[in-house]
């Protein structure tokens, strides 16, 4: 098995949310009107959270912003909107 040299030296986690592609996800997004009057958090932050928290295997908010709190700046990178350290925006889950 070879590596692939394109995704050399990217996270597990970066790579799963570059499958997902974003103009395909926003079109979605807009048809069924799910951002619709949002204010904190978007449907793309939810879903990058939601997929770290059952890649980190979290079981509860606490360790799920604690965990968001040490990536926060490569999160950023990742076209999240919202800083995710406080359990506030992500208590709407």
């Amino acid at each position: 098995m070879g590596k692939i040299k394109a995704k050399a030296g990217t996270p597990v986690y970066g790579q799963l949310l570059s499958l997902i592609n974003r103009k395909d996800f926003h079109n979605a997004v807009v048809e069924t009107g799910a951002d619709f009057a949002v204010k904190k958090l978007n449907t793309w932050t939810l879903m990058g959270s939601m997929i770290f928290a059952v890649l980190q295997r979290t079981s509860g908010l606490r360790e799920l912003t604690s965990g968001l709190a040490g990536y926060s700046e490569g999160l950023k990178h990742f076209g999240f909107r919202r800083n995710l350290k406080n359990k506030h925006c992500l208590s709407y889950l």
